[in-house]
């Protein structure tokens, strides 16, 4: 079957929140370890690095600081109440550092995404959107890079299921909504839960890795071996898009025969 229907995640994906942010969380990181008096603190550059991983950033806050935790070996926080003080001032911290960097236009779209998507729209595919974020703050952020009106009613997010992504409940509630297969539907994403929600629902999946990511070889090798397609320019999608929809359509080769 033919897709024709393109679902979008939002953060990371069409809007180039994935690294300033990474830098931002690292050094709100560094700075509430130094003000709980924590003396072992893992280097800037290495906590970066922790926050862009394709790994860290498919978690949640509290999951994403349980894992730092473990991986730079910081003993007083395992303790479960001082973790749960550090987690609730850094789970607000991290917030409103991303609202600041939203307001003082910090963030984004990614180059050639308006373009690409009004001409998804007008060569016939839907393109819904399929975010973890609440809708409001998912309504002010897109209205603010301009993207709304291209999407209308056609936003999923967090208060449309019970489960968000990575699991699956956003995609097959799309599909029943649009009435398509998953060979229909292709995902865009940015991250590991975007791959795991896809593979889920059987979608084909299409990682947005941009050329100024500094670990980009890195994790291009790490999404493909995890059985995504890969990107780097918006101008490549349709071209993509339309590669896999050929593929999918292509009949499955016909077994061996079986000599007597």
């Amino acid at each position: 079957m033919v897709i024709s229907v393109a679902i979008f995640d939002f953060d990371g994906t069409l809007v180039n929140t994935s690294y300033p942010y990474a830098q931002k969380r690292a050094q709100i990181t560094l700075e509430n370890l130094r003000q709980y008096g924590i003396v072992k603190r893992p280097a800037y550059e290495a906590l970066v690095k922790f926050y862009a991983s394709p790994t860290t950033s498919r978690l949640s806050t509290r999951g994403a600081l349980t894992e730092l935790i473990t991986k730079f070996d910081i003993d007083a926080l395992k303790d479960r109440a001082a973790f749960e003080e550090f987690y609730i001032k850094t789970k607000l911290d991290f917030k409103q550092a991303k609202e600041h960097l939203c307001r003082n236009n910090k963030l984004k779209a990614h180059p050639f995404v308006s373009e690409v998507i009004a001409q998804l729209q007008a060569s016939g595919y839907r393109t819904p959107i399929a975010s973890n974020a609440q809708r409001n703050s998912l309504h002010k952020a897109m209205e603010h890079f301009g993207l709304k009106h291209f999407f209308k009613k056609s936003i999923y997010c967090a208060d449309d299921v019970q489960n968000t992504k990575p699991a699956a409940d956003m995609l097959f509630k799309i599909m029943v909504d649009y009435k398509v297969s998953p060979k229909q539907c292709i995902m865009i994403g940015d991250t590991m839960a975007d791959v795991e929600a896809a593979q889920a629902a059987s979608i084909p999946v299409c990682i947005f890795i941009p050329k100024q990511d500094p670990n980009a070889s890195e994790h291009i090798a790490y999404f493909k071996k995890k059985g995504a397609y890969v990107f780097q320019d918006y101008h490549q999608l349709q071209s993509l898009i339309f590669s896999i929809s050929v593929n999918n359509a292509r009949p499955s080769a016909p077994p061996p025969l079986r000599h007597p």
